[in-house]
């Protein structure tokens, strides 16, 4: 990529003017370059697609676990709170157990895709936000692959996802069609952006705070006007500023319009790594691979003048743990935990009790087995036991096992739990389910994918006007009672307490061909997945706007809906269109499309 952006520093203006793209493929020998961040809102519909996926690979015959992510993905759970009541002592607690009732569907599904698919952690519910995680654990910000480095980048399912530009990683929000094509080998493009400098100098005054900075820099890039682009910030004035306010400043991006608003690495940013836990090694490897790259910037004085009064210097002095107190702390906390725990209370529970001390297992002393067990084992005709014993010859154990594995005493104790051995490739889905189905784009999936074409007397399922946003195609937050959701669910049999929110339930049905008219900044807002899954299943086939939001726009070509904008100084008003036509997309094989109406 370096030679390709080289190439186009020599260009004329006219050509770099030219919608040039670039292509962002990873190193193939490589494991990792670029990391995705998903959050359980625009996650779960990727896990629920490459279920489907690997279910549509055995319907064609294939090699079902060949489907995986190809990068790595760390999928935060951080959307699934609900308040109910506020203002009230030891809430934290009781809100954990309600959002693990209220999503134990979803989590276990969640979990299982975990242990299914390759390069996936899930961070569990309770962790943070998945920006804050990012930033104190997820964030490399130079990767080390056998000793090949090269530079963290990250892109996210959440328009935030810009918060790392903070720690000094390039990263921003993408829509999840993109996302998930990306994870299965499919290259990310993009147009090359511009770049805005933006120069801190000085230092924040009393009572100012880095809310009235960050205001004040999107009222200035907004007026420059920088949609789109990249913008970085430098000058002296960065040093002034701590990890957390960058990170806020960053996170800010959509707001002020760009892609990323990046802050490179310095000692600020080291001194922060170790903060959040990073090992020396590690931090000095990150320090010397940027300063011999020319990536590394240092705004700290370094003449005789650039002094710094006593009184000032506590302002500079940043606290600080060693990791190796952090430890000693961790073991005395462990060793308390292990001396409160009981855990033969525990093992009782499930069954496992202390009968004796000699030998009984593995000599066939140990007695007989529950009857229910022993006919589940007759019926069946069921073959292996664990145990965590020594001994697996035939009938050893006992004489209906005649064939016993063995294995470690908590792995016996986990057997137990799950009641198998063997890990699922595929989700078994449930019928009755109202959080996850088989989306149905997966169902008539064929070897060769359909030929493009056009849409025919299609209806105007909605004329819309400025600035719809992702909330009012898709809504989020709580089901309110008395919508066609909350209608829904109760005549599936869900209590109302149990309604959960908008984001945790997604789903329609398909209908007829339909198409969406809309004015200018259509799809502004959060990168709303289902914004665009949701009118691919009411039989939309394009909307024509005046504009677009970048990721909505993504996610709308993704589910195969064109999204069309009118000619300059053409729309709605001015074509005197009303929404009660029928319409015709032709689809050409040169790919330009050419509609009509025809009342």
């Amino acid at each position: 990529m370096a030679s390709t952006i080289a190439c186009l520093l020599s260009m004329t203006p006219e050509l770099i003017d030219c919608h040039i793209q670039l292509r962002f493929f990873w190193n193939r020998q490589l494991e990792t370059a670029m990391s995705f961040r998903l959050r359980d809102f625009t996650g779960v519909p990727v896990v629920v697609d490459l279920g489907c996926m690997r279910d549509a690979m055995n319907n064609l015959g294939g090699d079902s676990n060949k489907i995986n992510p190809l990068v790595p993905v760390d999928f935060v759970i951080d959307h699934s709170v609900q308040v109910d009541v506020a203002r009230s002592e030891n809430v934290v607690q009781a809100y954990m157990e309600l959002e693990f009732q209220r999503n134990k569907e979803r989590f276990a599904f969640l979990k299982w895709g975990s242990n299914a698919f390759q390069n996936m952690l899930v961070v569990p519910p309770g962790s943070g936000i998945v920006h804050q995680v990012n930033l104190e654990y997820l964030g490399r910000v130079v990767f080390n692959t056998d000793g090949l480095l090269y530079p963290d980048s990250v892109v996210g399912t959440d328009s935030h996802t810009t918060m790392i530009d903070g720690l000094g990683v390039a990263g921003w929000g993408v829509g999840w069609i993109e996302a998930e094509a990306a994870m299965l080998g499919q290259p990310m493009s993009m147009v090359l952006p511009g770049v805005v400098g933006f120069k801190l100098s000085g230092k924040l005054r009393d009572g100012v705070t880095v809310t009235d900075l960050v205001l004040t820099i999107t009222q200035i890039l907004r007026k420059h006007g920088d949609v789109g682009k990249f913008v970085e910030f430098y000058g002296e004035g960065m040093s002034e500023l701590s990890l957390a306010d960058r990170a806020t400043i960053a996170n800010m991006s959509p707001e002020y319009g760009a892609t990323m608003g990046f802050f490179p690495v310095d000692h600020v940013t080291l001194q922060y790594l170790k903060l959040t836990g990073r090992s020396d090694e590690i931090v000095s490897l990150i320090e010397s691979y940027l300063r011999a790259n020319r990536m590394f910037v240092d705004y700290r004085p370094k003449r005789p003048h650039d002094r710094v009064t006593l009184r000032e210097m506590k302002a500079d002095w940043h606290a600080c743990l060693d990791n190796r107190m952090l430890l000693l702390v961790g073991a005395a906390l462990v060793a308390k935990k292990a001396c409160e725990l009981e855990l033969e209370k525990y093992l009782n529970q499930l069954g496992f009790h202390i009968v004796g001390y000699g030998c009984t297992t593995c000599i066939r002393n140990s007695g007989d087995i529950d009857e229910a067990v022993a006919s589940a084992v007759i019926e069946n005709d069921l073959v292996a036991a664990v145990v965590s014993g020594n001994r697996n010859f035939e009938g050893r154990v006992h004489p209906l096992t005649r064939a016993n594995y063995l294995s470690s005493p908590p792995l016996v104790v986990a057997y137990t739990l799950a009641g198998t051995v063997g890990k699922r490739a595929n989700w078994q889905s449930d019928s009755k389910s109202t959080y996850i189905h088989d989306p149905p784009y997966f169902k008539r999936m064929t070897i060769s994918p359909p030929g493009p074409h056009g849409v025919k007397d299609a209806y105007c399922l909605l004329n819309f006007g400025d600035s719809i946003t992702t909330d009012h195609i898709s809504l989020a937050g709580s089901i309110h009672k008395d919508s066609f959701a909350a209608r829904y669910l109760m005549e599936r049999g869900v209590d109302r307490r149990d309604f959960n929110s908008s984001g945790s339930r997604r789903g329609t049905r398909v209908r007829n061909m339909t198409i969406i008219l809309a004015d200018a900044e259509y799809g502004s807002g959060s990168s709303r997945d289902w914004a665009a899954k949701g009118p691919k299943l009411l039989g939309v086939k394009a909307v024509v706007a005046k504009s677009f939001e970048r990721i909505h726009r993504s996610n709308l070509v993704g589910m195969g809906i064109f999204p069309l904008c009118f000619k300059a100084g053409e729309d709605v008003e001015t074509l005197g269109l009303t929404g009660h036509e029928r319409y015709n997309i032709d689809l050409p094989s040169n790919a330009f499309y050419n509609m009509s109406s025809e009342t």
